[in-house]
């Protein structure tokens, strides 16, 4: 890492720092039931900043052997763990932001029963296929000869139906334009994490600081721009 990855890793560390904080405070001074998104985009930016300081302080790689490139596994962790809750608070978003959404947030109500809760199916689906993008990314990075592009399709595949999903995805009236506002900017940014990955683990045509610099960006508009929405914006009624 040279000067303008360093540079710029700090800057994302003071950022996600500020939002994680911003957004805990905002869910501590609420009533307690309706603490829950607010907490949750907290601990996304919180998760981010640790990630960054891992890599500030020069940790989260490994050098690899055919190339002796440092690869950054720890942001693949970040993202594993922050991946289900982004589309959570999404599937939250697009139940209409109502007391429902706080005391069942695993759950829809059944068609049939409209008294009874069930589990929200789209949310497993959803949570599960972003891990298996994320950990098919990772695999394929750590992989020298041409196998690598097996895993890379393997999460383009898993991929898809997310964005089907987040693209095709009903709200109700009252949020609709919160959902189609914080759907899209994850839908762009999640689309521009294969071309980088394609770039960078793929191909090797990226440096440290050029890919440290992209990250950053993704991650003020992924997660710190996106977090303040999801806390500010007026989507989430009693």
């Amino acid at each position: 890492m040279g000067k303008w990855g360093s540079i710029f890793i700090f800057i994302e560390f003071i950022l996600l720092l500020l939002g994680a904080f911003l957004f805990l405070y905002e869910a501590w001074i609420r009533e307690p039931e309706d603490r829950l998104w607010y907490a949750v985009a907290g601990v996304i930016n919180f998760i981010g900043m640790c990630s960054s300081f891992i890599i500030m302080c020069g940790g989260g790689y490994h050098v690899r052997c055919w190339d002796q490139r440092h690869f950054y596994y720890i942001r693949y962790v970040e993202w594993m763990l922050t991946a289900p809750q982004i589309l959570w608070i999404l599937q939250g978003v697009a139940r209409g932001g109502g007391p429902d959404t706080r005391e069942h947030p695993f759950s829809v109500r059944e068609p049939a029963k409209p008294l009874d809760f069930i589990i929200d199916a789209n949310l497993i689906f959803l949570a599960v296929a972003s891990v298996m993008m994320i950990t098919a990314g990772l695999v394929g990075s750590f992989v020298e000869d041409g196998t690598k592009w097996i895993f890379f399709a393997f999460a383009m595949l898993a991929f898809f139906p997310i964005f089907v999903i987040l693209c095709w995805t009903r709200s109700e009236p009252r949020t609709g334009l919160a959902y189609q506002i914080l759907s899209r900017i994850i839908i762009f940014t999640w689309c521009l994490y294969p071309i980088l990955w394609f770039f960078d683990e793929g191909l090797g045509l990226l440096s440290i600081d050029t890919e440290i610099v992209l990250f950053f960006l993704l991650t003020l508009m992924g997660k710190i721009f996106w977090g303040a929405l999801v806390v500010f914006l007026p989507w989430q009624h009693s």
